[in-house]
């Protein structure tokens, strides 16, 4: 008799030390008894195309991908969700018999993590940097009607100021560009933090400070190492609200589990596990 082949899900990326999507996964591969197990997969560029060559072979059902293969890995796949096609990159892939299949569920995480607070349509929002994730909240606040203005340092350099405007004259989402000298809180009900400025071991920075926040009501950082960052501490401080990284992260993996195994995720049994794993930090 042949041993059933275990199903391999995981994540690709690097680094991947600080990642707790083997965390959530996990647990909710077990409340839901479903065969499988979670890794992480920790790459070096030279060695992603044989990574994914193999993903048949090496017997995966689904992947979850992190920086910086979020854009490097379309080529790679037979589809895009129109989500994930708009947004231009890729965080999820559905692996079926005959496809690999692109998603995006940051701008989902993102977006219900905001709503467990606020409505968002017509709410002025201020997004800090223009990554991968950035730019799925941008699309994510753009279906809710939200005005978006951004602040990344690579929009004012000189060599890229014209690269930049043609880029965001073409972009499928919307928004506006501040310089950092412009920002001031009280301009704004949402700020979040897209970039990793603050993230462990770098944890004694913030984007912007406390005087900068006063004012904006509520603050959200997807950085979740630590749990608290220097910005959400500064924004507390001056009486925002504060989001932290692991909503986003839990929402984002919830329709992950969604997309892969279509059933609901066990949401609290996930969030469990991982306020477990965020105390241990």
């Amino acid at each position: 008799m042949n041993k059933k082949i275990k199903s391999i899900y995981g994540v690709v990326g690097n680094p991947l030390g600080q990642s707790l999507s083997p965390v959530i996964q996990t647990a909710a591969l077990k409340v839901a008894g479903l065969p499988g197990e979670y890794g992480r997969f920790e790459l070096e560029s030279p060695a992603f195309d044989g990574f994914m060559k193999d993903l048949r072979k090496n017997h995966f059902a689904g992947l979850t991908v992190t920086m910086p293969f979020k854009q490097v890995i379309i080529p790679y796949l037979d589809e895009l969700d129109p989500t994930a096609k708009l947004i231009g990159a890729v965080n999820t892939v559905e692996i079926t018999p005959t496809k690999l299949i692109g998603h995006n569920t940051d701008y989902v995480g993102a977006i219900r993590a905001l709503e467990d607070h606020v409505e968002l349509k017509s709410k002025r929002v201020l997004l800090l940097g223009f990554g991968g994730a950035a730019k799925a909240i941008i699309y994510g606040l753009n279906e809710k009607d939200a005005q978006v203005t951004i602040y990344a340092p690579e929009f004012f350099s000189d060599e890229k100021r014209e690269t930049n405007k043609n880029s965001r004259d073409s972009s499928p989402v919307a928004y506006v560009p501040i310089s950092f000298d412009a920002i001031r809180g009280n301009n704004y009900d949402i700020i979040i933090n897209a970039t990793p400025v603050g993230m462990a071991p770098n944890s004694d920075r913030s984007v912007l400070s406390s005087d900068q926040l006063k004012g904006c009501p509520l603050v959200m950082d997807i950085v979740y190492k630590p749990r608290m960052t220097k910005l959400l501490r500064e924004a507390a401080s001056v009486g925002a609200t504060t989001i932290t990284g692991d909503r986003m992260l839990l929402y984002q993996g919830a329709r992950q589990f969604e997309i892969w195994h279509r059933q609901p995720a066990p949401l609290e049994a996930m969030d469990a596990a991982l306020q477990k794993a965020i105390a241990t930090y």
